[in-house]
């Protein structure tokens, strides 16, 4: 009782590092938490993103089974398909000159885009990725839907297409760059289906070539 009422100066040292320690403790599990809690609301959209885009390449094909691949003909010089009659050495080489080609515009686009960024033409930097990504949702989530329909034979007049299209890239669009209240789900919804139909579109390569 007598350490209680009148700590000794030794006590008062203990008792002040005692509690230190704790107030370390509690921080460091708090921010341990909140790492954790960050980690996770990353992970889970990228998870998701990933299922999703290899469930729709495998899955989501016309009855070609190339689905749109003559359209990514334009962005390779060589022809690397099996009826090519090329050796494996040869179309190794060819797919590799052509995914050279598609990383080095791919290079060059995200050149211009910090250009645009570092010299503050932040208008015409948002324009863009506003119309890229109302083109994006509306031309290749339309590609997607039409493809689904075709392979579940499902009828569907033009307009109703068209308009359904429209909407869902003009809600995409707002709701990515505009934000004030939309739901963050449905934000983290059009980017994962933004990540999903690029995965999809890029599917389309030759095979080497995507390899690569």
């Amino acid at each position: 009782m007598n350490l209680c009422t009148r700590p000794t100066l030794f006590v008062r040292y203990v008792l002040a590092f005692a509690c230190v320690r704790e107030e370390c403790t509690i921080m460091t599990l708090t921010r341990s938490s909140h790492r954790c809690r960050v980690c996770w609301q990353v992970l889970k959209p990228v998870s998701l993103t990933m299922l999703l885009a290899s469930v729709v390449v495998v899955y989501i094909r016309s009855e070609e089974g190339d689905g749109g691949g003559q359209s990514l003909d334009q962005y390779t010089i060589y022809d690397e398909s099996d009826e090519s009659g090329d050796t494996t050495s040869v179309r190794l080489g060819k797919s590799m000159v052509n995914a050279l080609i598609i990383v080095c515009g791919l290079a060059a686009a995200t050149f211009c885009i910090v250009c645009l960024y570092k010299y503050r033409f932040m208008k015409l930097l948002i324009g863009y990725m506003m119309l890229s990504s109302c083109i994006l949702l509306g031309m290749m989530g339309g590609l997607v839907w039409w493809t689904l329909l075709e392979a579940w034979q499902v009828p569907l007049d033009c307009v109703t297409f068209l308009l359904v299209c429209y909407n869902f890239a003009v809600v995409g669009v707002v709701a990515i760059f505009y934000q004030k209240g939309i739901p963050m789900v449905i934000t983290q919804g059009y980017l994962v289906c933004t990540s999903v139909l690029m995965a999809w579109q890029l599917s389309k390569f030759e095979e080497w070539t995507g390899r690569m």
